[in-house]
Parts: structure tokens; C-alpha cells; sequence
């Protein structure tokens, strides 16, 4: 049997069998390993970390996004990465940590897939952008509002295959109401942080301006984005994917949202 099928007791036996050490000593460590990631990690997930750690080949079956089920572990995936989530950080069970949430596709199918802490911070020094190409290794995949998500494990891997970014569009040529546009600029200017209230509450923006060879353009971040903004300098080179743009007093203005991602090239 494939250790992706396998249980939590019947992991631990195996491990116990090909590591030559007692079934307890597996156990306590799995059992270290949950509670050192707070709930985030299953009994599965820790299992496999555990004989990755002990040198065991546990093996990771290739598949396609339209075959996943809830309940897999171990299972490696090529995609595209559709759309990329702004990082998160999170609190859960007095442990802290960020997480990062992207879509990804195949000729089958689209998933959302979650990676962590370690994982958030390889993905950024990889420098991996929307319509890049990847390879994911030992995912394990769930269900929540009965939509299958994955999630790449702490033992996981992640790795750009091609490099295929889509066309970036010039500042002179986005027009009002337009989604999803991806633009590549520099910070010309960071205007003072101001908070507001509205119907949904208090919340918070950060008006910039960019330019590229074509136009200098007023830009709106809004709260959580604001962050993405504040990791750059002036003169800084952004690749800012999933903005929107709107009408203002003073012509199109390009606005960052809740999805929008913020790529910064660090200064030479």
C-alpha cells in the first residue's frame, strides 16, 4: 500500500518497521511535531515529517488537480499559478506565523493551495509570479465549503518550473474599470497613511504615485495592502499584480485591494 493511503497508526507502525525504532519513540514524535505546529499540522502531515527526518523514502504520487480528493497526503502537482493572495499573518493556539493563499491550475482544473511560514518566504525569494509555472511536492489536500483546497506541507516543496509571465499592461493604456490588471512601475511617491469610516467600519488607505515610460499615475492601497506598499522605497521597481482601476477627479487611478499583490525589486 502507497504511504498516501495509509493512517495515522498504520504510518507510524511502517516508520517504526523501516527505522528500526520503537513504535513509541514514532509516536512521541509525531505527537512533538503537532504540537509544535499548533494545530496546524494532521496526524498524517506529522507522520511524514517524521520519516522524512528519519531518511525514509516516503514517495509522492504526480497527479492532476481534477483527481485530487479530500484525504490525500503525499501528493506532488504541476500548475500555473493563476493568482496570488497578499500574505497573512495568524494567531492560533498562541502560536504566530503567516500564511499565503494562491490559485493554481492545470489543464483539468483551478485550487486554491495554502503554503506557511517558511514556505511564504520561499515563494517571495523565488520571485514567483502569476502565469509562472511550478512544481509542488507533497501537498495534501482537504475540503472547506465543499471545495477541495491543498495545502503544501511543512515537508513540502515548491520549485518554478518555467518562468512564463503574461503581458504587463503600460499605465497610459488602462482605462476605468478594469480587474486583475498587472502592471509593472516605479515609486515616484508615498503620500501620509489615512483612516476612514464607513458602512462596514473603519478601515484605512495609502495613496502613492507610480510611473513607467509612458505616465505618472495616482494609486490607492487599501488597508491590508497598505503593508505590500510600505516594503518599498521611493524609486523602487513594482510588479503589482491583481489591481483594479476606477475614475477619479484627476483621471484613472489604479487601486489595490484585498487581492492584490506587490512584488518589489530591491534597489541596485
Amino acid at each position: 500500500m502507497e504511504w498516501k493511503d495509509l493512517d495515522k497508526d498504520s504510518l507510524v507502525e511502517r516508520i517504526s518497521k523501516e527505522s528500526q525504532k520503537e513504535k513509541t519513540e514514532i509516536e512521541k514524535r509525531v505527537h512533538e511535531k503537532k504540537e509544535k505546529f499548533a494545530g496546524l499540522l494532521t496526524d498524517q502531515g506529522a507522520a511524514f515529517m517524521v520519516a522524512k527526518e528519519l531518511g525514509l523514502e516516503i514517495g509522492a504520487e504526480k497527479t492532476t488537480l481534477h483527481r485530487l480528493t479530500p484525504g490525500m497526503h503525499g501528493v506532488s502537482i504541476e500548475g500555473k499559478i493563476v493568482h496570488v493572495f497578499p500574505p497573512k499573518k495568524f494567531d492560533k493556539n498562541g502560536k504566530s506565523g503567516v500564511l499565503q493563499n494562491i490559485v493554481i491550475g492545470d489543464d483539468t482544473e483551478q485550487t486554491r493551495l495554502t503554503i506557511w511560514n517558511e514556505h511564504v518566504k520561499q515563494f517571495e525569494e523565488q520571485r514567483i509570479e502569476r502565469n509562472d509555472f511550478i512544481e509542488l511536492k507533497n501537498c495534501s489536500v482537504s475540503s472547506f465549503n465543499e471545495k477541495k483546497q491543498l495545502s503544501l506541507g511543512f515537508n513540502g516543496t515548491i520549485r518554478v518550473l518555467k518562468k512564463n509571465p503574461g503581458e504587463k499592461k503600460l499605465l497610459a493604456g488602462l482605462s476605468a474599470g478594469q480587474n486583475s490588471v498587472d502592471v509593472e512601475c516605479t515609486l515616484e511617491r508615498v503620500f501620509e497613511e489615512k483612516t476612514f469610516t464607513n458602512a462596514r467600519g473603519e478601515g484605512k488607505l495609502l495613496a502613492f504615485l507610480v510611473k513607467d515610460d509612458s505616465l505618472i499615475m495616482r494609486a490607492v492601497a487599501w488597508n491590508e495592502a497598505i503593508n505590500e506598499i510600505k516594503k518599498a522605497s521611493v524609486g523602487s521597481k513594482l510588479k503589482i499584480e491583481g489591481a483594479y482601476t476606477k475614475q477619479s477627479l484627476n483621471g484613472v487611478e489604479l487601486n489595490l485591494g484585498n487581492t492584490a499583490r506587490v512584488i518589489v525589486e530591491p534597489l541596485a
